[in-house]
């Protein structure tokens, strides 16, 4: 399986920004222009290190169509998660958002996000955009950890060409961001 991952951007947040767009048409560390299409079947998020400006807010992410994040009420979810602090587990899932929640961070020291976005679909205008998810962050007011495994779709049949991270009220303090396509 060696070089099956082909990293296509990165991108890691030196001061405070509102969002970060990977592919969509922006440009890449490397200089290129690069949008998510039917180059790969499979494309793969990574994050790690995501911070927020303040407590108790949600780092969230969006589709990009010709590289503008798609803001209308087209996301459908569902997670398990489990947490660090009981034996109780938890679980949810929402239709009809304008973004896919990434996790309620604390901005206490060392508490971050981390996780992979599986990403399937994207290029094929006759298909929903999908993805898995797999994150770890420690859970805002609280000393545990939770970890989620998840999915969702973008239910539109449209091309999306890249993602945007966001926070929902405030900025992303730090994060280091890796595109990858999956060797066919």
């Amino acid at each position: 399986m060696s070089g099956a991952l082909i990293k296509l951007d990165e991108f890691t947040i030196t001061s405070a920004v509102s969002s970060v767009i990977l592919a969509g048409g922006t440009q890449s560390s490397s200089g290129n222009n690069v949008v998510i299409d039917n180059t790969y079947d499979v494309y793969i998020l990574k994050y790690s290190g995501i911070t927020l400006t303040s407590d108790g807010n949600h780092a969230k992410m969006r589709v990009t169509v010709n590289g503008t994040p798609d803001t209308t009420t087209n996301y459908d979810n569902y997670y398990e998660g489990l947490r660090s602090d009981s034996s109780t587990s938890i679980n949810g899932g929402a239709t009809n958002e304008t973004s896919y929640g990434l996790g309620q961070l604390d901005k206490s020291a060392g508490k971050n996000a981390s996780g992979t976005l599986t990403l399937f679909n994207f290029s094929d205008a006759n298909e929903y955009s999908a993805w898995t998810t797999e994150a770890q962050y420690w859970w805002n007011g609280s000393s545990h950890i939770l970890s989620i495994l998840g999915g969702a779709f973008n239910t539109v049949n449209q091309a999306c060409d890249g993602v945007q991270i966001f926070a929902l009220s405030e900025n992303l303090e730090s994060g280091t961001f890796t595109l990858y396509g999956l060797k066919k």
